[in-house]
């Protein structure tokens, strides 16, 4: 029986919990598979890739307060004038 390939990652943000240093949790993120893209400190985000049996890993960390998938948006052109 032929086995399934794995699932392709997907792009996700992760927001910080508490006061560890954001360097320090990336640093934890990719020791287990997470694909770090940014840092974000002042805002305690790390964006990145990961497959979702990774991330189903991730969030028992206590460093973390989510992870979530990225959704893409789309603004309206401006020459609409629809506003948000």
């Amino acid at each position: 029986m032929p086995t399934p390939a794995p699932a392709s990652p997907r792009r996700w943000i992760v927001t910080l919990a508490g006061d560890a240093s954001p360097e320090q949790i990336a640093e934890d993120l990719r020791a287990k598979g997470f694909e770090v893209e940014q840092v974000l400190g002042d805002v305690g985000v790390i964006t990145g890739q990961a497959s979702d049996s990774t991330v189903e890993k991730l969030k028992v960390l206590p460093t973390l307060q989510s992870i979530e998938p990225d959704q893409p948006i789309q603004l309206p052109d401006p020459s609409t004038g629809i506003t948000w």
